[in-house]
């Protein structure tokens, strides 16, 4: 869904030590992915731009009344590219600023404002955090080229060629992988950037296109085009465009890719932070769930399904997965240990109780024992004493009796009483200490 767009200028170079100011037009777009049909949908604020060949302004001086550059100044080159990730990433007045001179408005302040208008909530922490950037180029002659409809005929030609002999190393012949490392990072200063760090880079390309190159880092992805993959002309590629989708975001490829992986990483956050507050069946439920998202297949194309599975590698996705499910893994260990533990106790206890009941049984049939034979010697023995002595015996055999019973009866109520509550405790106190617990984690995460 569209959101708004607004007019930037930017600081870079027309040549090396030669400065100017950029203008560039960023739209602002709410989009809604869902990683699967029963699967919640997630919102990403997502900004775009443009940049056909050349630039509508651009100006040598940020001064009033500044003229705008001739044609062949404002032609769009690397560093141009390079400034433009540098600009976004910046906090302040030395980035994106609006308008050129006195500027009002800088980028910073435009995604918070419209943050806030989304969320209702106060922001001031927006900014970039992943990118897609998508780079079409081929090598021709600019000599005799004064217009953007001469730049636009001579671009197609080579672009949109029926006869293409060159790949894409050939077309581009110069260090690419170094000028996608300063695209990922939005790094200025690409000339500085060591020979180590770009053989490193050399493991996040992807390609299964000879036209075609993909880079992709735990900062986003960029995509390298020579040549448009299929035969067909820049005409009937524009008629096939899907219209219900913006512009901006026809023009980039792997939207759905970044999409796809920062859902993937945002579940995994939510999986993460709630580990410690899951049952050990919920810990297994969810691992599960999730290595079914990892190792599934994206789309039904063999190279591109492939490629999906390269992107969640190269942005520690999968690492990431492997961290969850190893700390899951163990945690349901732990579960496990204090249930078998939890259950050895209650075991236990039953057996004291067990052991305790059968020694109030033989002592109860000792005192029974013992009272039935005193009442059989008062009853038939004869004592010189007299019968109010006879029967003053009678009634202390029966009173000790009596107490007997009561001590044992009431030992007996305290041990039931006592089981009532171990159970209580299980199956009643402890699940709700649980939801209790959850709960507050749910609360302090949010």
């Amino acid at each position: 869904m569209p959101l708004e767009e607004q007019a930037f200028y930017y600081a870079s170079q027309t040549a090396p030590n030669v400065d100017c100011f950029r203008k560039v037009t960023l739209r602002a777009y709410l989009l809604s992915y869902r990683l699967g049909p029963k699967d919640e949908l997630d919102y990403f604020l997502v900004v775009g731009t443009s940049i056909d060949k050349c630039f509508e302004e651009s100006y040598a001086r940020a001064l009033p009344n500044e003229p705008n550059q001739g044609f062949t100044s404002r032609l769009c080159n690397a560093d141009d590219l390079t400034f433009l990730q540098e600009a976004l990433r910046r906090q302040d007045n030395n980035g994106l600023i609006y308008p050129l001179h006195d500027p009002t408005l800088n980028f910073r302040q435009w995604i918070d404002r419209m943050a806030q208008s989304l969320t209702g909530k106060p922001t001031g922490c927006y900014l970039p955090e992943h990118s897609a950037v998508h780079v079409r180029g081929v090598q021709h002659n600019l000599a005799g080229i004064m217009t953007k409809a001469q730049l636009d005929a001579t671009f197609n030609n080579r672009f949109y060629s029926l006869q293409s002999p060159f790949d894409f190393t050939q077309e581009w012949g110069g260090d690419y992988t170094r000028f996608a490392l300063a695209l990922m990072y939005g790094n200025g200063n690409v000339h500085n950037i060591s020979r180590h760090q770009v053989r490193v880079f050399k493991s996040h390309e992807f390609t299964n296109n000879r036209h075609e190159m993909t880079y992709a880092g735990k900062d986003g992805i960029v995509f390298f085009q020579s040549h448009y993959p299929f035969n067909i002309s820049s005409v009937q590629e524009q008629a096939q465009i899907v219209k219900t989708w913006p512009k901006d975001l026809v023009d980039v490829q792997n939207v759905y890719e970044m999409c796809m992986a920062l859902s993937m990483q945002r579940r995994l956050n939510k999986v993460s932070a709630q580990l410690d507050s899951n049952t050990k069946s919920r810990i297994r439920t969810t691992l599960a769930k999730l290595a079914h998202l990892m190792g599934k297949q994206y789309i039904n194309v063999r190279d591109l399904n492939h490629k999906y599975h390269f992107i969640l590698e190269q942005m520690g996705i999968t690492a990431a997965f492997n961290h969850v499910r190893i700390r899951g893994e163990l945690l349901a260990d732990t579960y496990q240990l204090r249930l078998s533990r939890r259950t050895n106790y209650i075991i236990l206890l039953f057996t004291i109780s067990a052991f305790a009941l059968a020694a109030l049984q033989i002592f109860q049939n000792e005192l029974n024992k013992s009272s039935s034979t005193m009442d059989i010697i008062i009853k038939t023995g004869r004592a010189p004493c007299c019968d109010c002595a006879c029967e003053a015996h009678t009634d202390s055999s029966l009173s000790l009796q009596f107490i007997g019973d009561s001590i044992v009866l009431q030992i007996l109520f305290t041990i039931i009483a006592l089981l009532i509550l171990i159970v209580a405790y299980h199956f009643v106190v402890y699940p709700i200490i649980q939801k209790l617990h959850a709960r507050l984690h749910r609360d302090m995460d949010n």
